[in-house]
């Protein structure tokens, strides 16, 4: 006898019915574009033009209503592999020709952004940014260059300061081994930016301004005065509560301690430190109701104004003046055009068309940007919206106290569930404790929210500690709450790919129970993966050798603890193993081996390194000393 669904089922199977057409070429543009640049080499672009053709065959020959959802996501899958390759293809195109451009020194003048001393101390790093190039092939721009000078050089240069200099570019290795895919793709996408060293006597620039001096748009003063107050709310913000409540306010982190970073990590709450979907749902959607019911709240206007229009109209001003305000980086430009979708949506009288937005939004993000497929944050936000959605058209409208409770919980497990197989595929661990440390933290931090905001609002009349005040109250409940489950807890131990097809399972049931409602089977299962996670962590077997990301570091188990063999950078070092809950020795690290009888190659062969086995010992040496985050190698010790 088949299993009898409930009645409210019918919503959600009218709902992906109608939605059926958006939400296969979504998917198949997902596979298209996650194909092509997940594939191990560099992938014809014939192959997706196959399966466009195959697919357009289907639908001219095949009847219409039986094969319309295959044909259009394999349509859909083609086309984005076509389009992933095309835009590879324009940006290569468009790239910094770096073999001629390091043929000859070249002159730079910029303004100082940082200094940071190298693994030897006689050298430093100078980010400059913004900065000018002369003699640069083709007319190429560069947004930001790190040139190594000697820290001799530098007796009057400071952070803000102008300096010239001339520069020898480093460019970027060709791939090591044959058939390998061109790792130097990845450059082409996003801010254009260079390293390069010294290759004469840096010179402080008395006149560098007038380098960068320039009549600016009407766009430009807008973004230039909304920087200006970003900085000062910064700057005012950051001795509050470890630097969380100015992540909550503009986005920026770099005032966080690493502890309570980790914390947050090790936790699942990272989320709640970006500015994200959240925060856009809240400032947009929150101004349109505060709009309209104030505008409401006045029959003279409620009469002759259309409250609806220009209450939307308003809260997407407010919408992109938040954007500009916290920086405007991809994943927040992500968040802002959902949310222009969903007012869009409210005006058109069609809330009930989540998936048709959600698809919709995925399809222009992935037609103007095939390669932020690979991104993660689009990946976890992406499938929680749309478990999110999926959930929402069985989900009955929350009444009182205790139904805006069960609905904050059940969204809180619907949208980590979903999210746990990406993150482990992108991160390789899943904290167990993550369910119980959102359903506590995201009320917490949603208030938080809130008072930002009420605080933003008063700033400029200067009664933004009236907001300030119970910001920093309630992101310090939440970074102690966070640091206690943190200690509970422990580090998450690492996942394969085994792990992501478990959590993948526990996804789908943990979806499907929660729109059947089988509100016991539920909370069993979400207790026993709980249980699973907690239990993979204590009994996890340790891994004798650990390369750290992109073979920048790596550790050696001893008795002791994790011995350091060698590393890009010292501190970034520290950080990657307390990240990954190594218990390091104290001890400096030992000269290498010298012979080997065994090696292993990273799966990036961009990084000239590998591990030899000598009597029993690990040990990894880079082949050469020629790259930068390679000169604290043993081997390149200077004896």
């Amino acid at each position: 006898m088949l299993l009898k669904l409930p009645s409210h089922f019918s919503t959600l199977q009218q709902a992906v019915r109608q939605e059926a057409a958006p939400l296969a070429l979504a998917l198949g543009a997902w596979l298209g574009a996650l194909g092509f640049f997940l594939w191990p080499t560099n992938p014809p672009l014939v192959w997706g033009l196959w399966v466009a053709g195959t697919a357009l065959i289907s639908l001219a020959f095949l009847p219409w209503r039986s094969a319309r959802v295959v044909t259009l996501a394999l349509l859909a899958m083609g086309l984005w592999w076509g389009l992933s390759g095309w835009e590879v293809a324009r940006q290569a195109a468009q790239a910094l020709p770096w073999q001629q451009a390091a043929e000859r020194s070249h002159w730079v003048v910029g303004q100082v952004a940082e200094m940071r001393p190298q693994a030897d101390a006689r050298r430093i790093t100078l980010s400059l940014a913004p900065l000018k190039v002369f003699a640069l092939p083709n007319s190429h721009t560069l947004t930001s260059l790190r040139v190594g000078v000697w820290a001799s050089q530098l007796a009057r240069v400071a952070v803000g300061g102008y300096v010239a200099v001339p520069v020898q570019f480093i460019p970027p290795q060709s791939p090591a081994m044959p058939h390998v895919r061109d790792t130097r793709l990845w450059q082409w996408f996003g801010p254009t930016y260079a390293s390069a060293y010294a290759s004469g006597q840096l010179e402080v620039s008395a006149n560098g301004a007038q380098y960068f001096m320039h009549k600016r748009t009407l766009i430009e003063n807008i973004f230039a005065k909304t920087q200006e107050w970003r900085r000062s709310i910064q700057t005012a913000s950051q001795p509050l509560g470890q630097g969380v409540p100015t992540a909550l306010l503009v986005g920026a982190q770099g005032q966080i301690p690493a502890t309570v970073r980790e914390a947050y990590r090790a936790t699942g709450l990272s989320h709640l430190l970006a500015i994200s979907g959240m925060q856009m749902t809240l400032v947009g959607l929150g101004l349109f109701w505060l709009l309209r019911y104030a505008g409401a709240a006045v029959p003279t206007l409620a009469l002759r104004v259309n409250l609806k229009l220009w209450a939307a109209l308003l809260a997407l001003a407010g919408v992109g003046g938040y954007t500009l305000l916290v920086g405007a980086g991809p994943s927040i430009v992500r968040a802002a055009l959902m949310v222009g979708l969903v007012l869009l949506a409210v005006l058109l009288g069609r809330v009930r068309g989540v998936l048709r937005a959600w698809a919709l939004a995925n399809l222009a993000i992935l037609a103007l940007q095939p390669h932020l497929a690979l991104s993660a944050g689009l990946q976890l936000s992406s499938l929680a919206t749309l478990a999110l959605g999926l959930w929402a058209q069985t989900a009955p409208p929350p009444r009182g106290p205790l139904g805006w409770a069960r609905a904050m919980l059940l969204s809180t497990l619907v949208a980590g569930a979903a999210t746990a197989p990406v993150a482990v595929a992108n991160f390789g661990t899943q904290a167990a404790l993550g369910l119980v440390a959102n359903m506590v933290a995201i009320p917490l931090m949603t208030l938080a929210s809130y008072a930002g905001f009420a605080a933003l609002a008063l700033w400029p009349i200067g009664l933004q500690n009236l907001g300030l005040l119970p910001l920093e109250f309630l992101s310090n409940l939440t970074t102690q709450w966070a640091l206690w489950l943190a200690s509970l807890q422990g580090t998450p131990a690492p996942l394969g790919w085994w792990g992501v097809a478990l959590l993948g399972g526990a996804a789908v049931g943990t979806l499907s129970l929660a729109m059947l409602r089988w509100w016991r089977a539920l909370a069993g299962l979400t207790l026993l993966t709980m249980l699973g996670l907690l239990l993979w962590g204590m009994l996890a077997p340790q891994p004798t050798l650990v390369v750290a990301e992109n073979a920048t570091a790596a550790w050696l188990d001893t008795a002791q603890g994790y011995r350091l063999l060698w590393a890009a950078s010292p501190a970034e070092a520290n950080r990657l193993a307390r990240q990954g809950g190594l218990r390091t020795e104290a001890t400096p690290p030992q000269p290498p081996a010298c012979c080997e009888d065994a090696q292993f190659l990273p799966n990036n062969a961009q990084n000239f390194a590998y591990a030899q086995k000598y009597q029993g010992a690990w040990d990894i040496t880079p082949r050469r000393c020629a790259r930068p985050w390679q000169r604290v190698a043993e081997s390149c010790w200077v004896k």
